[in-house]
C-alpha cells in the first residue's frame, strides 16, 4: 500500500475563473540543473514566438538559477518569464490561483507536492514521465504527460492548453479531484 504525503487541499482553493485573455504558465520548485526548468523555458520561448498573450512564472530559488535567467535573455523571453525567487509557502496559493497550468520537466520528483498543490488549486499539469509524475498526473484528465527529453511534446502539450481555455477547465477541475485523493 502506497502512503502519499498529503498536502492541505484547504489552503489551495480551486480556480473559479479561468484566463482566457494572458495565458499564465506556471513552475515552483527548487531551482536545480536536475530540475531541468531550462527544458521549459525552451519550450515556452518556442510558444511565446507565436503567442503574444503568454506569460511564464518561476517560483523557487537554488544553484541553477542564474543561467535560467541568463537563457531566457538569450532566447528572446527575458521580459515574460518572471523570475519571483523564493516565495513563502502561505504566498503560493496566490500564484496558483493566478495561474492557468503548472509545467515541470523534473526527473527528480518522488512525490512532486507542488504539482499536487498546484492541482488543488485547479491547475492542469504539464510534466514528464518519471518518477511519481505519472502516478498523478494522467494523461487528458489532469494534464498531459512527455518523455523527459521531449521538449517538442511539452510545447505541443503547452499549446494545446494556450489555444483551449476550456479543456483547460475541464483538466483544472479533474486535478482538483485528483489532489482531494492525497
Amino acid at each position: 500500500v502506497v502512503v502519499s504525503n498529503g498536502i492541505n487541499v484547504k489552503l489551495f482553493s480551486p480556480k473559479r475563473k479561468y484566463s482566457k485573455e494572458i495565458r499564465k504558465i506556471i513552475h515552483v520548485g527548487r531551482i536545480s540543473f536536475e530540475k531541468n526548468v531550462d527544458r521549459t523555458i525552451i519550450a515556452f520561448s518556442s510558444l511565446a514566438k507565436k503567442y503574444k498573450n503568454i506569460e511564464y512564472t518561476i517560483i523557487g530559488d537554488g544553484p541553477a538559477l542564474n543561467s535560467l535567467k541568463e537563457l531566457s535573455k538569450k532566447l528572446g523571453v527575458g521580459d515574460r518569464v518572471k523570475f519571483l525567487g523564493y516565495v513563502d509557502h502561505s504566498k503560493l496559493p496566490e500564484h496558483y490561483k493566478d495561474s492557468d497550468f503548472f509545467v515541470t520537466a523534473s526527473t527528480m520528483e518522488t512525490q512532486g507536492l507542488v504539482i499536487l498543490e498546484a492541482m488543488a488549486a485547479g491547475l492542469p499539469i504539464v510534466g514528464v514521465d518519471a518518477f511519481a509524475i505519472p502516478d498523478i498526473v494522467k494523461n487528458g484528465y489532469n494534464g498531459f504527460i512527455v518523455e523527459p527529453t521531449d521538449v517538442k511534446g511539452m510545447t505541443n502539450y503547452m499549446d494545446v492548453l494556450i489555444k483551449n481555455p476550456k479543456l483547460v477547465e475541464v483538466l483544472g477541475k479533474n486535478s482538483v479531484i485528483t489532489a482531494n485523493e492525497h
